[in-house]
């Protein structure tokens, strides 16, 4: 795996790395100060990969606590290029650090912009005979049992980097859970569960069948272990995730979750039915990749086709959020979106049984259409007389979500200016 360092003066390109330009890659990166180390900010960031010449840009992201197609690993960045769509030329990086600092009033953040341009050239041809693979297991293993060591389960830690190590080449051939985390090294100690019952865990469609069931139940009826419940919870967010697999079927995965905090990454095309059913969650965080997708019966090309398809009776918007009497309940949805995705988003939007959540708070992607508010408006459902019965004159606050620890801020001016067309339905702005 490559490693990059940035914060240096710009140098030309040494020790060349040829890479296909249809490969996935990993990338390390690393933030260097007047010619020392520095351990990688604990903040939000973004990060800009492009190719001169190239229109196509691919994004990695710290977003709160959640990370987008990177993660950080002992004081540097591990970046995840899978379909990145980039070709042709030497790979060119830019992170911006977003500090919170009062002094900044615009947005109360100070932002640090590097860029350097990597020894990485995407090529058409083999590229250089690679290994583009995470460190060695023997190193995976050192830092899962410290972790687990420094978690409280010091004695289920043998246990588990066993059965995670006993079943993963089976997922390695399916490309699900990534072992070199924590939290993977935790799903493949869920996923050593499902085969130990006789689930055929090399297999992607067998597996694909197993898993919803097995994860509901493990949420629905915990364990008595709870690293083994936590295991499935990471199992299937690892699931919910990955792009790679054909249609998923997550109806009910995430029903009757309860906790102070779910984080989700949706990608891929996603059946998800009564998802969320009855489920209980104080700070609900999803982003949409822009490889997610509903059900292939739900896409459209036009607005007004997708428009049409969420008025619909029976659309299955109305059932991702749970059916009639077993709604979820969420003090806080926090949504983020790739700009590829805008109808999608609106369409889970519209799928909120009113009083199912108390508040929304809105990542919004680069380059919305200029009609986006006026979209929003029209999908979110109205305030029923239930929803009056249930919180009298309360109206459902949509805050401007800021990827950071500070509390999400008012929506920007072209949602403001519909603020009394939102407040007629039942929301301020």
């Amino acid at each position: 795996m490559e490693e990059l360092k940035i914060g240096t003066p710009e140098q030309t390109v040494l020790g060349e790395v040829r890479i296909n330009e249809k490969s996935d890659f990993p990338l390390a990166v690393r933030l260097m100060h007047d010619g020392q180390e520095q351990p990688w900010p604990q903040v939000d960031f973004k990060l800009k990969a492009t190719v001169e010449g190239c229109l196509n840009v691919y994004r990695a992201q710290r977003v709160g606590n959640v990370f987008t197609h990177c993660r950080v690993d002992e004081g540097r960045l591990l970046v995840f290029f899978d379909n990145h769509g980039l070709h042709d030329g030497f790979l060119k990086i830019e992170i911006t650090f977003s500090y919170p600092d009062s002094d900044y009033t615009t947005d109360g953040l100070r932002q640090e912009t590097f860029s350097t341009t990597s020894n990485i050239r995407l090529v058409k041809d083999t590229g250089d005979a690679l290994s583009l693979k995470l460190p060695e297991p023997k190193v995976v293993e050192k830092v899962v049992e410290k972790i687990v060591h420094e978690s409280g389960y010091q004695g289920e830690a043998n246990l588990i980097l066993k059965k995670a190590i006993d079943v993963s080449p089976d997922v390695a051939s399916i490309s699900l859970v990534d072992g070199s985390t924590m939290e993977g090294m935790l799903a493949l100690y869920a996923l050593a569960k499902i085969k130990e019952e006789g689930t055929n865990t090399a297999d992607p469609t067998t597996l694909m069948q197993s898993l919803d069931d097995k994860v509901c139940m493990a949420i629905a009826n915990p364990p008595q272990s709870d690293v083994e419940q936590l295991g499935y919870v990471e199992l299937g967010k690892a699931y919910c995730a990955n792009s790679n697999w054909p249609m998923k079927d997550i109806h009910s995965m995430f029903s009757y979750f309860r906790g102070a905090q779910l984080v989700l990454t949706l990608s891929g095309e996603c059946s998800m039915s009564n998802f969320l059913m009855a489920a209980n969650i104080g700070q609900l965080h999803i982003h949409l990749t822009r490889y997610f997708q509903l059900p292939s019966y739900f896409h459209y090309q036009s607005h007004e086709e997708w428009v049409q398809a969420r008025n619909a009776i029976g659309s299955p918007a109305d059932w991702i959020f749970g059916s009639l009497g077993y709604e979820a309940k969420i003090e806080m949805l926090h949504l983020s979106w790739d700009s590829e995705v805008n109808e999608e988003a609106l369409t889970l939007l519209a799928g909120i049984p009113w009083s199912m959540v108390m508040g929304i708070a809105l990542q919004l992607p680069d380059n919305l259409p200029p009609d986006f508010p006026q979209w929003l408006l029209e999908a979110l459902k109205p305030k029923t007389e239930e929803g009056k019965n249930l919180i009298g004159d309360a109206q459902i606050p949509i805050q401007k979500d800021n990827g950071t620890s500070a509390a999400p801020s008012q929506m920007p001016a072209e949602f403001t200016a519909l603020s009394a067309e939102f407040l007629a339905k039942g929301y301020s702005i």
